[in-house]
């Protein structure tokens, strides 16, 4: 997650593609967990400040249903999203990331299997400690359906802005967290990851106030905000309005392939080719002041 320091020359495009208003899904949230080791440090103290309103279970819940909402959306239909007819398009022992028994599954979203659904999760627990960096999410000793959110408290007392801003920033943290308890990797480049959890965090209206739309010499893979503001390009340019949750989804069923899957998902045309499209129409864009942009901070060890 980039630094709360503004920097760059344009302003960030953080409105996102008209969504229908369908009935949300039902979801089952798994048992949720917190620990605190030292409730007297300042980042410790605005968590809890953050969820004064409604509780601690109610900040968490919120979050984790953003995330649901935005990758398995009412719109997006059961199945493979990406049937993959070619057999060149297809690695050894593709087939369903973490597939589990109608009956593991039910536990936790709806019953009925034909939905979209992410991954069993059986618990999340958040770690709220003090570490270098924002945050990371790891499966726990137990096994990978166990998760753990770890939380820098440092980074929690060093966010700027009023109360509010800092909760916002906090909400933030969270969702982009909780989209890799939720999403399907599969073999997924790490930076698409790290942008569709930063989509998603746009998409929730949690975007960064110091997000800046402006890729420079990235490329479209460099994770974080810079992908995702590529994947929301995407989306338009394409007129794909569930791309990313189809993305999100189709890695259930197949691997990644090194970029063979997205190229199916793109109708064939190439990624980097897109992302200069996309670079050209930024540098026609009207610009602001000049000033260094910031360098993004991994949220992950």
């Amino acid at each position: 997650m980039p630094p709360t320091s503004p920097a760059s020359d344009k302003v960030a495009v953080t409105t996102p593609i008209p969504k229908p208003d369908p009935t949300p899904r039902q979801w089952k949230i798994p048992p949720l967990h917190l620990k605190a080791l030292d409730l007297s440090h300042p980042g410790a103290a605005r968590f809890f400040k953050a969820s004064s309103d409604n509780g601690v279970y109610k900040l968490l819940e919120a979050a984790c249903l953003s995330v649901l909402n935005e990758l398995y959306p009412p719109e997006l239909e059961g199945g493979d999203p990406v049937p993959l007819a070619s057999p060149s398009l297809a690695l050894e022992g593709t087939g369903a990331e973490g597939a589990s028994s109608d009956a593991e599954t039910e536990s936790f979203t709806l019953s009925t299997s034909e939905l979209p659904h992410p991954p069993p999760v059986r618990s999340i627990t958040f770690h709220l400690r003090s570490f270098d960096g924002v945050a990371y999410t790891t499966g726990s000793k137990l096994d990978d359906e166990h998760k753990e959110i770890h939380i820098s408290v440092n980074y929690l007392a060093g966010i700027g802005g009023d109360d509010v801003q800092v909760k916002r920033e906090i909400q933030g943290v969270l969702v982009h967290e909780l989209v890799h308890v939720f999403q399907y990797s599969n073999g997924c480049d790490g930076g698409l990851i790290e942008g569709q959890a930063d989509w998603v965090r746009m998409r929730a209206g949690f975007a960064a106030a110091h997000w800046r739309e402006v890729p420079g010499d990235s490329k479209w893979n460099a994770g974080y905000s810079t992908t995702a503001f590529f994947l929301q390009w995407l989306s338009r340019h394409l007129a794909i309005a569930l791309f990313v949750p189809q993305l999100n989804y189709a890695l259930h069923f197949h691997n990644y392939n090194d970029g063979k899957l997205l190229k199916k998902l793109l109708g064939g045309k190439d990624v980097d080719s897109l992302w200069k499209t996309y670079k050209k129409e930024l540098e026609k864009a009207p610009t602001g002041t000049e000033t260094t942009p910031a360098s993004p901070v991994p949220t992950h060890k």
